[in-house]
């Protein structure tokens, strides 16, 4: 199964009219589940691509619909695969309506928040998201594990 996110409708249920012009906020928010997936996870910002935002981040692909509607971009995306191979996330009930009549399945963003265990709540700052991405955090064991390996600690 392949995902495609509609950014704007992501980022503004999660944060409002800021949230929906939050790219990069979006994407790492994406990034932490998207790294834990074995599928396809593409996401589709209205306008032109942002400096800030890469175009993958590993299993996370990130398309802008620069001069067309984003909406526009998803459902091309749709068409141009099998349509039964993509489960599209918005709240936009006309884009909804035309990727399944093109076969795809939709998820509405409440539901894919619950999903990734991100239930409507504020997006993450960049220090939140590295630290949720990269390692979680030490267990004392670990610590107590270490410092013996490295300073001879008993």
């Amino acid at each position: 199964m392949a995902w495609l996110v509609d950014g704007a409708n992501l980022g503004g249920r999660i944060g409002g009219a800021a949230g929906a012009r939050a790219s990069a906020e979006v994407v790492r928010l994406l990034l932490v589940w998207a790294r834990e997936r074995r599928e396809s996870v593409t996401v589709v910002f209205d306008g032109p691509a942002r400096p800030e935002v890469a175009e993958a981040y590993g299993a996370l692909r990130v398309l802008w619909s620069e001069a067309r509607s984003g909406d526009d971009v998803i459902v091309d995306r749709v068409r141009a695969g099998s349509g039964s191979r993509w489960t599209v996330v918005t709240a936009d009930q006309e884009l909804a309506r035309r990727c399944r009549e093109l076969g795809a399945r939709v998820e509405p963003v409440d539901r894919f928040l619950d999903r990734i265990g991100s239930p409507r709540r504020k997006l993450p700052t960049p220090g939140q998201a590295e630290q949720e991405v990269d390692k979680p955090p030490a267990r004392a064991e670990d610590r107590d594990y270490w410092r013996r390996i490295f300073l001879g600690d008993e």
